[in-house]
């Protein structure tokens, strides 16, 4: 069961079918328990008790190289360089699309851009030309569009920071 939770990304679950099939099974399954907590716990973020586990497998096990790849993954991971959300949407507020374009994006960045600047010519040509209600409603969708983005880029960051840490977890995985 604590696979399957694993494998839906209910890691916290995983954890605690994990710690009570660890109570009762023998090798090779004890092993492959504390293996699949590690990952469990290096997916939540928790790098000291997933390094914890996986130090925790015996030396003759058949998955101690994989609990050493494992370890090298999360040193790999603690020290990787991550993408502040919070930047990417600053960055976004101050200049629609660079946000975007900090967070690894800069197609979606330039689009972004692009987009609020053909909404502002609209607006304020639309308002110059005496028609009020369309100002309003292009004034009010490119309000949306700017706003969105800012939460737009720092989400990209976040994406951009997960796609990093799947890079490295996903050959672990597959063990």
């Amino acid at each position: 069961q604590g696979l399957s939770y694993n494998g839906l990304k209910a890691y916290p679950r995983s954890q605690l079918e994990l710690a009570q099939s660890l109570k009762l099974c023998a090798e090779p399954y004890y092993s492959r328990t504390l293996y699949w907590s590690g990952l469990g716990l290096f997916r939540m973020g928790n790098y000291e008790s997933a390094r914890k586990s996986f130090e925790s497998i015996a030396g003759d096990s058949r998955k101690h190289s994989d609990a050493l790849a494992a370890l090298r993954a999360v040193a790999l991971v603690e020290h990787m360089p991550r993408k502040s959300p919070r930047k990417a949407g600053l960055l976004n507020l101050i200049l629609p699309g660079s946000g975007y374009a900090y967070a690894g994006y800069p197609q979606t960045g330039l689009a972004s851009f692009l987009t609020v600047g053909l909404f502002t010519w609209g607006t304020v040509a639309a308002a110059q030309h005496g028609e009020t209600a369309l100002a309003v409603i292009l004034g009010s969708l490119n309000l949306a569009w700017y706003f969105g983005g800012i939460q737009g880029a720092a989400n990209a960051a976040t994406r951009t920071n997960e796609g990093r840490v799947n890079a490295v977890m996903k050959p672990l995985e597959i063990n």
